[in-house]
């Protein structure tokens, strides 16, 4: 406004003025690295010419290095202010620099756009940053490196940073548009380079949380494995059970809630060890990203939280390999060209080395007693390979492949003599459990400002365990008695589908996001529980066998999204969008429409701030079959009587930049969830395809908390803090009526607290702490079958207390450890060491009843060691 009115009087009343024009007067001038400003100022010293101007209206960071000889001040002022939009008026003896919006309307916009890549590796880039230094604008690169951005022709110095990498400055003269690939060198340092103007100075608007391999490695690992859920579970709003075992659960969400991603496909149960470890192997993770609020309309199906994690493509360059030793497992990756500069491959393999301590262990502790034997077997192993191939610059495929695997086997045998009789007693537990997972992707550019990706996907999970326990006696070698236990658990699905998304940059104020997706489900949910006296194992292996006959049930989901991201004024961003789906099971149709609003608004150079809204909708459901120790859980979906799950979350939060490279936010939450399902209770479960639903009654539950961070990521010594204060409830109908509890996962506090610290180039050393309330649990009461007079563990038949009526003890634990970093003949090395709950903390990890109704707490044993050893060709 200033500015207008002092151009408003300057060309209404120019016959007051009098004397030589000012711009008329003849100048020598040199400047060297002089910003745009000091330019204009030294400039007005050298000619004694008073010369106004607003900082605001100047290109930030240009910089003039121009030798002028005998030139006139107007002149030098419009060849450095015309191309940005920018004139000169003479007001008596004053000059005035002012918008010229004659010439900003004159000015032909171009879009520049392409790829962001690793010069080393030719392994795209994903979230990179794009900043032009003239007009203050930017954009960022997109799941597969894609980025576009549209300026007004003229000068035009471009800036492409990415955490980890030197950045890069091209400038050129935009006059046409065109497409690029942009190739960014590794930096010695992983401090990110920020580069920001005055205008947009505040702290980053961020929708969902970037996760790093650095942050990754930033924990103490649990014997020597990296992990990133582990990563996951220290963000505020997050948490799992005792020791991470539990699944991920979010904001008062249960562990199904979640969208977790692989490369573009759906992974159902994302946990080895029962949810101590994940199945992403942290040598084949490129990027991860984590949403809680403010989800984008492309994510649905869920309704608590996404998970996107990207794996990388390969180096296109040249051969490479990593070898990874640890106390609890072992891996290699191995990674290179097919096809120089055009295609590669990155195969990746794990394996746990834990069935050799458990075997070795078990076996010696049983048989070490007089008629006993047995052992207990565990391992796990992942093989992840990702095949790439650029056909163009506009045209890349991507062919990925996942399998994974759980084992478990507990057998133990126990004979024992009292009078003459003999009793023999076996117990035998089998499990296992696994992800396959494909995915087939193509990526088309259409132009500067189309992007499209067209994804196949299929991911299967399943799960079965049998146990079968048996009591045989014999009195003077006549048996008198015979007792079987049998239960078989089965929870499948499988999942193919494929969608197509697009990305439309209309222009640098807006992103428009749209796509559809077809999935076909597939899946056969079943327990069985057989406690009777049978004649032979193998007559309960029959029963069994023939209730499993049964039909699958395949629904089908059909969904397409929309999303709009602008910025309606200066410093404010604003993301509408809506995701639909329709939901086809047998005799029935289920609809969805889902509003999705997100908005952030920076105040200055220190605060911005945000609020959110989101309807979300989830068709498929994980019910647990258990209240103690390790559930087995099954998969269902909505059907002609089961209703969908539904949720709304409101979210606001606030981002702090504050000295020393802190930064802090808080966030607010208020969610509602109905439709929930469980198991009634005091029945044993006997369920298949045909009869689930009518072992399952509805509820409805909501949660609301704050949540609190502070984090240092720049410098040698860096850390962050995480607090969350929520509250969540269930309400379910018992029979009797409603009953309100708390959720299991209801913790009124939860605090992760993180430090690290690099001692030399080398040495690193590192803590964390974590501490949160009880989980809230039904407490087991035993009641027992036992052989008369031999002493044999009894046959157990659980019940419960009141529902979750009981809190768990506090939990809590501190890791310390560190790395050594060194390179030798080999490669590359590092040496991971650390020690897990140092003081000794007895976290239970659930309560079982033993012998006269004792109440045992099983847990992680304390002091666990952490060993890994890395080397890098």
């Amino acid at each position: 406004m200033k500015n207008f009115f002092v151009l408003f009087f300057g060309i209404l009343f120019p016959a007051v003025l009098a004397g030589q024009n000012p711009l008329d007067k003849e100048v020598n001038f040199i400047s060297v690295d002089l910003p745009l400003p000091d330019f204009i100022i030294q400039l007005s010293a050298e000619t004694k010419v008073p010369i106004s101007f607003s900082r605001d209206i100047l290109p930030p960071s240009v910089i003039i290095n121009k030798t002028y000889s005998k030139q006139s001040l107007g002149s030098i002022l419009k060849e450095n202010l015309n191309p940005y939009g920018l004139d000169v008026q003479a007001i008596g003896e004053r000059v005035v620099v002012f918008k010229s919006n004659d010439l900003i309307e004159e000015k032909q916009k171009f879009t520049i756009g392409g790829y962001i890549e690793d010069i080393q590796t030719g392994e795209r880039l994903l979230g990179a940053n794009i900043f032009d230094l003239n007009s203050g604008k930017g954009t960022v690169s997109n799941n597969y490196g894609f980025f576009s951005l549209t300026l007004k022709e003229g000068p035009t110095d471009l800036v492409f940073s990415y955490l980890g990498y030197k950045p890069y400055k091209l400038s050129f003269l935009l006059n046409k548009s065109d497409l690029k690939t942009i190739s960014l060198e590794p930096s010695l340092t992983l401090n990110e380079i920020v580069i920001t103007s005055k205008k947009n100075n505040g702290p980053e608007v961020v929708n969902g949380i970037e996760i790093t391999n650095k942050d990754v490695s930033s924990l103490v690992s649990l014997g020597g494995e990296p992990d990133l859920l582990r990563t996951v579970l220290v963000q505020a709003g997050v948490q799992s059970g005792a020791e991470g075992i539990g699944g991920l659960n979010v904001r008062g969400g249960s562990n199904d809630q979640n969208l977790i991603l692989l490369d573009d496909v759906p992974v159902y149960i994302p946990q080895h060890t029962w949810g101590v470890y994940s199945i992403f192997n942290t040598s084949a993770i490129q990027n991860a990203k984590f949403f809680k609020q403010g989800f984008p309309s492309r994510y649905g199906g869920r309704l608590s939280s996404v998970l996107d994690v990207r794996t990388r493509d390969g180096n296109k360059k040249e051969f490479g390999s990593e070898i990874q030793l640890g106390l609890l497992s072992g891996k290699v990756t191995l990674e290179g060209p097919i096809v120089k500069d055009k295609a590669s491959f990155l195969f990746s393999a794990r394996r746990s080395f834990t069935d050799f301590y458990s075997n070795l262990y078990y076996s010696s502790q049983r048989s070490s007693v007089p008629g006993n034997s047995g052992t207990i077997k565990y391992y796990y192993y992942d093989l992840n390979l990702k095949i790439n191939y650029a056909i163009s610059l506009k045209d890349k495929i991507y062919l990925s492949l996942y399998n994974g695997q759980d084992q478990f086997f507990d057998d133990i045998f126990l004979k024992k003599y009292a009078e003459g009789r003999v009793a023999y007693f076996e117990d035998t537990n089998d499990e296992n459990w696994g992800n396959n997972i494909a995915s087939f992707r193509w990526n088309h550019t259409y132009n500067n400002k189309l992007f499209s990706n067209t994804t196949f996907t299929y991911s299967k999970y399943d799960y079965i365990s049998t146990r079968i326990t048996s009591v045989e006696s014999y009195n003077f070698g006549k048996k008198e008695e015979e007792q079987f236990t049998a239960g078989q658990s089965n929870s499948n699905i499988q999942d193919i589908t494929a969608k197509i998304d697009f990305e439309y940059f209309p222009n640098s104020n807006h992103l428009i996001k749209f796509g559809a997706k077809f999935s076909n489900y597939r899946y056969q949910p079943g327990v069985y529980e057989l406690s009777e006296d049978l004649t032979t194992i193998d007559s309960v292996n029959l029963e069994i066998d023939t209730f499993w006959r049964r039909d699958p049930l395949s629904p089908n989901e059909l969904s397409a999204y929309v999303e709009d991201e602008f910025s309606p004024f200066q410093n404010a961003s604003l993301s509408l969008g809506i995701y639909s789906a329709a939901f086809f099971t047998k005799g029935k149709t289920w609809y969805s429409l889902e509003p999705r609003i997100r908005f952030s608004y920076k105040f200055n150079d220190f605060l911005s701030s945000g609020i959110s809204y989101e309807r979300m909708t989830q068709f498929l459901q994980l019910l647990s079959t258990g209240s103690i120790g390790l559930p087995t859980d099954i998969w269902v979906s909505a059907t002609r009587n089961i209703q969908p799950q539904r949720a709304r979350q409101y979210s606001a939060w606030m981002a702090l930049r504050l000295p020393l490279n802190f930064e802090a936010g808080v966030s607010g939450y208020y969610k509602t969830m109905k439709n929930l399902l469980e198991f009634e209770e005091a029945q044993t479960l006997q369920v298949n395809a045909n009869n689930w639903e009518s072992s399952v009654v509805s509820g409805s539950g909501w949660a609301y908390g704050l949540e609190f961070s502070i984090k240092r990521n720049t410098g040698r010594t860096q850390g962050y803090l995480n607090y969350s204060l929520g509250k969540t409830e269930r309400t379910f109908d018992n029979g009797d009526g409603e009953i309100t509890f708390p959720f299991r996962y209801d913790r009124r506090h939860i605090l992760n607290l993180g430090l690290s610290h690099s001692i030399t180039k080398k040495l690193s050393i590192k803590a964390n702490w974590t501490y949160s309330t009880g989980l809230a649990t039904s407490l087991p009461i035993g009641v027992y079958v036992t052989i008369p007079n031999i002493d044999l563990p009894p046959i157990k038949v659980l019940t419960f207390s009141e529902k979750n009526g009981f809190r768990m003890p506090a939990y809590h634990y501190l890791d310390i450890g560190g790395q050594y970093n060194w390179s030798g003949d080999f490669g590359d090395q590092s040496l991971e060491f650390g020690i897990h709950n140092v003081y000794m903390r007895k976290n239970p990890i659930f309560y079982e009843i033993r012998e006269e109704n004792n109440l045992y707490q099983r847990y992680v044993p304390p002091l666990l060691p952490t060993l890994s050893y890395i080397v890098r060709i």
